[in-house]
């Protein structure tokens, strides 16, 4: 092998290392893309030294670049392995770690460029739909409103309260004697055009552990509507209307209370509004369903010696146009609309792979799968091997610029070093020739 052949094959490699430094440097402010290093190998012909060659180049998908915060809910950096998910126009998929999206027209979630991102979408009751990518967008703009149906209360009701005489020919509930009942708990419904509505409990203690229920609607008593319930000597629910809440087993010689959640609803029907809506039936719950079992429950209302404390909330709401759009840190997509309320839309998928450097490049941030890279593995944030999401950032280039200008003074010296051979091996061509 000639001198010149050498010199030359040492040119044409440092040209290629300037050439991925020169990548590097310009990238340096490029969201989510990698830095290149090209190896070099000594290359030998009849097992002698024939020169040198570019052994690979490889990106680092191994070292994450810097978070760089916003104000969008929209961006979202992957700290570890992953890419995410894109979809183009003609169907190819493509990977990539540039997590600043945005909404389209059509209120799809979208690169920079223009690229589906994809995910696991939702079913028809709202659920994660795991497994089945699909392109993530915002399917419900509007969100028509919802009736309530169902009251969560917590209270306790001071057993040291006065008691009422509720016998008396004389008494008579009226919502606005505050001596005709004891506490009252107010929580606003909605009807089924979204309408605001005031509905109030008012608790009567009738004897001790005794107490009685009447409601109004709005300010006006629903008089088909009146519930008793008691409390036993622990200040637990005992009966309501009649009927005992829980049964009692007694294990090694511990007794547990189990408490029936068909039994602690109380139920609300057919009660009319005045804004042309349909009738509201709400059951009001007086012991929450278990985890593990939706037919016992935990009470969540009391008698103890202690000041009158109540919360309540109800479901439903008022309609409302779509306010926001933003990711969760585990990936999932919500969208928030002005009356307050949070619907799920879907949830981020990440790839993997088992040779990232086998992926093959579409641009300095986009990655195709190949055969080297092996087929992608699919998952959600956390999970395996895959890395966590940082929601509000995205990841900056993880090129370090003083690092690539200490190697591409390096690759010029190289570089002009190898052009040097070529020059000595053109003169001593030229002195033999002349000879």
């Amino acid at each position: 092998m000639s001198i010149y052949s050498i010199g030359l094959s040492g040119l044409m490699a440092a040209s290629e290392d300037l050439d991925g430094i020169s990548q590097n440097i310009a990238n340096s402010s490029t969201a989510g893309y990698k830095s290149v290093t090209t190896s070099f190998a000594a290359s030998y012909s009849g097992g002698e030294a024939s020169g040198v060659s570019v052994a690979a180049t490889t990106q680092s998908f191994d070292d994450d670049g810097d978070l760089v915060s916003t104000d969008s809910g929209l961006d979202v950096a992957i700290s570890g392995t992953g890419f995410f998910i894109l979809n183009s126009a003609d169907g190819t998929t493509a990977y990539t770690r540039v997590g600043s999206f945005s909404t389209d027209s059509d209120y799809n979630i979208v690169t920079s460029g223009g690229l589906n991102v994809q995910g696991y979408g939702v079913d028809s009751d709202g659920n994660i739909a795991s497994g089945i990518l699909t392109d993530l967008s915002i399917t419900d703009t509007t969100l028509p409103a919802e009736a309530s149906t169902e009251i969560s209360l917590t209270a306790n009701l001071n057993a040291d309260a006065t008691t009422i005489d509720t016998t008396s020919s004389s008494y008579t509930f009226d919502p606005e004697d505050g001596t005709t009942y004891n506490y009252s708990v107010t929580t606003e419904v909605y009807d089924s055009l979204g309408v605001s509505h005031s509905l109030t409990q008012y608790y009567v203690k009738t004897d001790d552990n005794s107490w009685t229920i009447n409601y109004t609607l709005d300010g006006t008593t629903i008089t088909t509507e009146t519930d008793t319930i008691t409390f036993d000597s622990d200040g637990d629910l005992a009966t309501v209307n009649g009927a005992a809440a829980y049964t009692t087993q007694t294990v090694n010689g511990t007794a547990t209370k189990t408490y029936d959640s068909s039994v602690t609803t109380l139920t609300l029907s057919n009660l009319s509004v005045s804004s042309g809506a349909n009738a509201l039936s709400i059951t009001i719950s007086l012991a929450g369903s278990s985890d593990s079992d939706s037919s016992t429950a935990t009470p969540t209302i009391y008698q103890y010696a202690t000041d009158f404390s109540s919360t309540s909330d109800a479901d439903g709401y008022t309609a409302g146009a779509l306010s926001d759009v933003s990711f969760d840190e585990e990936g999932y997509l919500w969208a928030t609309y002005d009356n307050g309320e949070t619907l799920l839309q879907g949830q981020l998928v990440l790839a993997s792979f088992s040779n990232e450097n086998g992926l093959e490049t579409a641009d300095n941030t986009t990655w195709y799968a190949t055969s080297a890279s092996g087929a992608p593995t699919y998952g959600t944030a956390g999970t395996g091997s895959l890395g966590s999401l940082t929601v509000g950032s995205y990841e900056s280039s993880n090129v370090d610029v003083s690092s690539e200008l200490v190697d591409l003074m390096t690759a010029q010296q190289v570089y002009q070093a190898n052009a040097k051979v070529l020059t000595a091996a053109d003169d001593l061509a030229s002195v033999l020739f002349n000879m």
